[in-house]
């Protein structure tokens, strides 16, 4: 009798599981943004990242404050702190769909804010860290998780040539 009740049991969730996707579907959520939409936690996170890495590194650095617990900056140990590698790269994934949704969309005046800030961010870490990944980085989506590391002079060369191509863009208007 036990082995009927848990057959029958079975068989009534199994014929609940195809209501199960239906259930978990959130109607408030949305599935797709435009642009501006990820631009200020872009902005915000790039920022922060930079904002954390001046006061810390900065400050004890210049010996303006010092750090009782971590001695890593008194020592000069700069990687001992990869939240600024994983900050700026972080940043950068809303970066990239930021501007693969204006180029979507036809909005130039979005894509070339979006080339600004992605130039920003690569300045900063180039500057941290010397040679870095720039040409494959933020693939992830498309399973590239070892990008190759760009040698910093390609990488300042690159990013005139796309600070004036956000120039252009910029430069046509738009919202």
């Amino acid at each position: 009798m036990n082995k009927i009740t848990y057959i029958l049991a079975f068989l009534i969730f199994l014929g609940a599981c195809s209501k199960f996707d239906e259930f978990n579907e959130n109607p408030n959520e949305p599935t797709q943004v435009s642009a501006d939409v990820l631009l200020p936690a872009a902005v915000r996170e790039s920022v922060n990242t930079a904002v954390d890495a001046s006061f810390l590194v900065g400050n004890n650095a210049a010996q303006l404050t010092a750090k009782t617990l971590r001695l890593e900056v008194d020592a000069y140990d700069w990687n001992a702190f990869p939240k600024y590698w994983t900050g700026w790269y972080e940043s950068l994934t809303d970066v990239r769909s930021m501007e693969d949704i204006a180029i979507t969309n036809d909005n130039s005046a979005m894509r070339g804010a979006a080339i600004v800030l992605r130039s920003w961010i690569f300045q900063n870490l180039t500057n941290a860290y010397g040679n870095i990944p720039y040409s494959e980085a933020t693939q992830g989506a498309t399973d590239n998780f070892t990008p190759v590391y760009d040698d910093q002079e390609d990488i300042y060369k690159d990013l005139i040539d796309q600070l004036d191509l956000a120039s252009e863009l910029l430069a046509e208007g738009g919202s």
